[in-house]
C-alpha cells in the first residue's frame, strides 16, 4: 500500500481487515474511515504500523529518511481516527508517531537525553495517567531518601514511625509547594535539593493533569 492515492478519501472505508503486516508509508489516510481494523504489533505490544518494526533493520541514514515517512504515516492515521471521533484508538498511533521521531535522532545520547524521551518515561507522552502517578511517587521517594541521607543524625526522630511520617510530610510539602512544617533541621545542601524538587514536583503534577485530561477526552 505504499504511495496509494485516494481520489475521494471521504468515501473510502477499511472494514474488518488486518493491516498489521501492510506497509503504509507515503499513503495519506486523511479522511479515510477505519472500522474494526487490526493493527496489533506483538513486537511493540501495542497497535501500530509494520513499517515501524522494519526501521530496526535500517542503517543510520536510511533510518532518518524512513523514520520521517513512518512518523508521517502514524500522524495521518491518527488524525483520520480523530476526525472520525475514534479517540480510544488514537493513543497507540500517537505513541508510534512520537517513538518514530525519537528513533530518527542520530546518536544514542540524542535519543535518550531529550525532552521527548523524558516525556515518554514520565507519562508515555501524556497518554498514561497511571505512569504519570507512578513517576510522581517515584520522584517523591527519591526526595525522601535524599532527605534522610542529608539530615544531620542528631535531628532524626527517635521513633521509626515518626521518622517516616516527618520525612514523607516534608517531601510532600516541598513537591506541592507548601510551607515546610519545620520538624526537620535542614542542611544547606538539603535546602538546595528542596529548591530543585519545588520545580520538579509541580511539573510532574501538571503532567498528571494533562494525562488525565487526555484520558477523559478519549473516553
Amino acid at each position: 500500500m505504499n504511495g496509494v492515492v485516494f481520489r475521494k478519501p471521504e468515501i473510502v472505508k477499511f472494514l474488518w481487515v488486518n493491516l498489521s503486516k501492510a506497509s503504509v508509508v507515503e499513503t495519506n489516510f486523511r479522511r479515510v474511515q477505519f472500522i474494526d481494523v487490526a493493527w496489533w504489533q506483538p513486537v511493540l505490544q501495542r497497535e501500530g504500523i509494520y513499517d515501524e518494526i522494519a526501521l530496526a533493520s535500517k542503517d543510520k541514514d536510511a533510518l532518518i529518511d524512513r523514520g520521517r515517512q513512518v512518523e508521517s504515516a502514524y500522524r495521518n492515521i491518527r488524525l483520520s481516527l480523530e476526525e472520525n471521533k475514534e479517540y480510544l484508538a488514537t493513543n497507540d498511533f500517537y505513541i508510534g508517531e512520537m517513538d518514530s521521531r525519537l528513533k530518527r535522532r542520530k546518536s544514542w545520547l540524542a535519543r535518550n537525553f531529550c525532552i521527548e524521551k523524558l516525556y515518554r518515561v514520565l507519562s508515555v507522552y501524556g497518554t498514561s495517567p497511571a505512569r504519570a502517578v507512578f513517576a510522581f511517587f517515584s520522584i517523591l521517594s527519591v526526595h525522601v531518601f535524599i532527605t534522610v541521607a542529608l539530615t544531620p543524625e542528631q535531628s532524626h526522630p527517635i521513633w521509626i514511625k515518626d521518622m517516616i511520617s516527618d520525612y514523607l510530610a516534608h517531601s510532600i510539602q516541598v513537591m506541592t509547594l507548601q510551607k515546610p512544617s519545620g520538624f526537620l533541621c535542614l542542611s544547606d545542601s538539603q535546602k538546595i535539593i528542596d529548591s530543585w524538587f519545588r520545580v520538579i514536583g509541580p511539573v510532574q503534577l501538571a503532567v498528571i493533569a494533562l494525562a488525565l485530561r487526555n484520558s477523559i477526552r478519549r473516553y
